[in-house]
């Protein structure tokens, strides 16, 4: 019987220890500093390569345990800089103040107004760029300093924002289609709609092979595909997107290699481009290049 009092008070014993330590851990985090951070961790900016200067933005917020008991507004103090521990950015991808971007000023307020919420701005440079850009530049912002607001410190963690330089394209347009298929069928579409989807440098055409987004199509006439094939254009070379067979059937299509324009497809003064692509039928994979030409 004493063995099981014994037992007994270790365990209530235990119990208490584990409460009392639960209970400053509850209040260790609720007497936690608030925090000025980013939104995010990483961003991504594509802009033309064209000379022209364009302004970024990059959401910041507040979080932390008691924000509703802060007043006033809050000065944030951002840099940019890879000395920190845990900076990973690779020496040849950082981007290069005054090349790759410049910062017009270095602070950003976080309102009460506006719910402590607000937008860092810095500013994305691309004259004397020649895209693409190898590797692609990488710029890491950090918020070093706070003040105002009382218990609000900066959280130390960057983000990561990827500078992506891109052509101008200019792909759309009417063009007489010929496509061969690696047995020797041939299928022409003359007048077909290549347009300009959302994104720059992407796009859609009016065929896959012997099927149209338009009745008549040779290979079953009474097939209107929803889409033909999708790609995208950097810089002159083309990629062929995995896709199904027009968004109707369930055949696989995709891109064989990158091909490149017949021109220039930045102003779109050009004379043709190839797409090469296969298309599934059963087990086989049939391979297709096609080739527009532009009227």
């Amino acid at each position: 019987m004493n063995i099981l009092r014994y037992i007994f008070v270790l365990l209530v014993g235990a119990l208490l220890f584990v409460s009392c330590k639960e209970d400053h851990l509850i209040e260790d985090i609720e007497d936690g500093p608030n925090l000025a951070a980013f939104d995010n961790n990483n961003k991504s900016v594509s802009q033309i390569a064209d000379g022209s200067e364009y302004k970024v933005e990059v959401p910041m917020k507040l979080i932390g345990p008691s924000i509703r008991e802060i007043s006033g507004d809050i000065n944030v103090t951002v840099q940019a800089g890879y000395e920190s521990p845990g900076d990973t950015i690779d020496t040849d991808e950082r981007a290069i103040e005054g090349t790759h971007y410049r910062l017009d000023q270095n602070q950003v307020t976080l309102k009460e107004s506006d719910n402590y919420l607000a937008k860092f701005t810095f500013t994305m440079l691309t004259d004397g760029i020649v895209a693409p850009v190898m590797p692609t530049p990488k710029l890491l912002l950090k918020a070093t300093e706070v003040s105002g607001g009382g218990n609000v410190v900066n959280s130390g963690k960057p983000i990561e924002v990827t500078l992506n330089y891109a052509c101008d394209s200019n792909l759309q347009g009417t063009y007489n289609v010929v496509a061969t298929r690696e047995d020797g069928s041939v299928y022409e579409h003359n007048g077909e709609e290549v347009i300009a989807t959302a994104g720059l440098g992407q796009y859609q055409t009016g065929s896959m092979g012997g099927f149209w987004t338009t009745p008549g199509s040779p290979y079953r006439p009474g097939a209107v595909l929803n889409f033909g094939v999708k790609f995208s254009d950097v810089c002159g070379n083309l990629t062929v997107k995995d896709t199904n067979l027009g968004g109707v059937y369930g055949n696989e299509v995709g891109g064989v290699e990158v091909t490149e324009v017949e021109g220039d497809s930045q102003t779109g003064d050009l004379t043709s481009f190839t797409l090469k692509y296969y298309i599934t039928f059963g087990g086989d994979q049939l391979e297709y290049t096609a080739i527009y030409t532009k009227q």
